[in-house]
């Protein structure tokens, strides 16, 4: 079960290297959103680990695709 958490966070890792370096910049903290993570304590741990910083979630259900535009929309001003 590790192994695939662990492959679930490198496949993230994946695409947050195409995230262009302005973007990402300072940034300290993921913003994250969706069942898998909210309802798995040991994968944010793992994503955690994997990124070398906090996972926030959101305190609020929603789908994925909800919280990516909230996220969109606010996650610039924390770094």
């Amino acid at each position: 079960m590790l192994g695939f958490m662990k492959g679930i966070s490198q496949e993230l890792f994946e695409f947050f290297k195409f995230i262009p370096s302005e973007v990402k910049n300072e940034k300290t903290i993921l913003i994250g959103s969706g069942n898998a993570i909210k309802k798995n304590k040991m994968l944010c741990r793992v994503i955690e680990r994997h990124f070398n910083c906090e996972l926030i979630l959101s305190e609020y259900d929603e789908e994925a695709a909800f919280g990516a535009c909230i996220i969109a929309i606010i996650g610039d001003s924390y770094k």
